[in-house]
């Protein structure tokens, strides 16, 4: 959870975390970090979710039992297999110091270029209409699917396999947001260790910055007319420094 949090969070992007009761529907993106139970009806909506235009984002041993602990007998993950277009068929637990790794297809469409390693447990997935964009490395089932994507009504559906490093986190969602159209509306590239946290209602937004670094930092700037009321966006951000743009929207 804490991979999917600050992957969203290093692209400036605000992050609810909901429960299985909550209203989706004010959102664009929804992640399930490795939720084995579903609550009854939760996969109805998650469905309905992507089917009016939502992005979900799913990972391994997501959908395996129900809230009491008894689990899904006619596969998984449970009533989503055809929304993520495939079926988990087995996963394998890796000792702690074994590894695996996650390989780009040359030429995917969210254009991911590099290799990242993933540990612990390592789904492997039967396509049923979703299309491969990273592969296992190696053991048995090197050149199987460990990276998804599934078209399902006016949504997206993707499906990562298996408990990668953090900077696939961090690059992944970042194409994701960016193919989705959600982003924060800055100037420039988002220094690792910014976080940058947006406030607004009808008439203002807030931009606020917070550098949890080991050294300054330069701002990208809010796009419109911006107006400083706490720092300065021509200076670089000091290690635990504040700094607070107002934007007339």
């Amino acid at each position: 959870m804490l991979k999917f949090y600050r992957g969203f969070r290093k692209q400036g992007v605000n992050v609810d975390l909901i429960d299985m009761t909550c209203d989706l529907d004010k959102y664009k993106v929804l992640a399930l970090p490795m939720v084995y139970m579903f609550k009854e009806g939760f996969a109805e909506k998650v469905r309905a979710f992507v089917e009016n235009g939502g992005v979900l984002i799913a990972s391994y041993w997501s959908g395996i039992a129900d809230d009491t602990d008894r689990c899904y007998l006619e596969g998984t993950p449970h009533g989503l297999m055809d929304v993520l277009g495939i079926r988990s068929t087995e996963i394998d637990g890796l000792y702690d110091w074994e590894e695996n790794s996650f390989v780009p297809v040359e030429g995917n469409e969210l254009g991911l270029d590099k290799t990242y390693t993933c540990k612990y447990l390592c789904d492997l997935v039967e396509l049923r209409g979703a299309r491969t964009l990273m592969t296992y490395g190696s053991d048995f089932y090197e050149g199987t699917a460990c990276l998804t994507v599934n078209e399902y009504g006016k949504g997206k559906a993707w499906y990562v396999a298996a408990d990668a490093d953090k900077d696939f986190y961090g690059d992944f969602l970042g194409k994701v947001l960016k193919d989705s159209g959600v982003f924060c509306k800055v100037k420039g590239e988002i220094p690792d260790a910014l976080e940058i946290t947006v406030r607004e209602n009808k008439n203002v937004k807030y931009y606020i910055y917070q550098n949890f670094g080991t050294e300054s930092v330069k701002l990208p700037v809010p796009e419109g007319e911006v107006n400083w009321i706490y720092g300065n966006g021509s200076d670089e951000l000091k290690v635990y420094g504040l700094a607070v743009a107002k934007v007339i929207v």
